[in-house]
């Protein structure tokens, strides 16, 4: 799948969370240099948040279209650790913490998983992409 970019200005930061602004650009607000600013056009999965983490993270992600999403947690030995069913999520983006994807570090039964290294599978529609993440308990 190739990658589609296209750039939009913002009037101000306080249109953005500082999430939102290091996601997008990088860098911190402070060491901010650019009034242009690009954007993925399409579903895509991002990088975890914090990782490594204790004991919550948030998974940012974008949908082109309304989809089904669900985001799978695996083990390093492939074993299924949680499945996080959130329905149908209409197109936009997903990244601050108030809309990306939370886990707070338990499996399926609420107990807490151990540290290591963790693979995020997210599911929406027809789209599938995977990521890996650390616990550091």
């Amino acid at each position: 799948m190739a990658m589609e970019w296209y750039e939009f200005n913002i009037a101000s930061d306080d249109e953005l969370t500082r999430d939102e602004y290091l996601l997008v650009t990088g860098v911190t607000p402070d060491d901010k240099q650019p009034t242009t600013w690009a954007s993925l056009k399409g579903t895509a999965l991002y990088q975890n948040y914090p990782n490594p983490f204790n004991p919550e993270t948030w998974i940012p992600y974008a949908l082109e279209d309304d989809a089904q999403v669900s985001i799978l947690i695996y083990s390093a030995a492939g074993q299924l650790v949680r499945i996080l069913d959130l329905g149908l999520k209409p197109s936009g983006m997903y990244i601050s913490k108030d809309k990306a994807i939370y886990w707070d570090g338990c499996d399926d039964s609420g107990q807490a998983v151990a540290s290591g290294i963790y693979f995020y599978t997210l599911k929406a529609g027809s789209f599938q992409a995977a990521g890996k993440m650390a616990v550091a308990r």
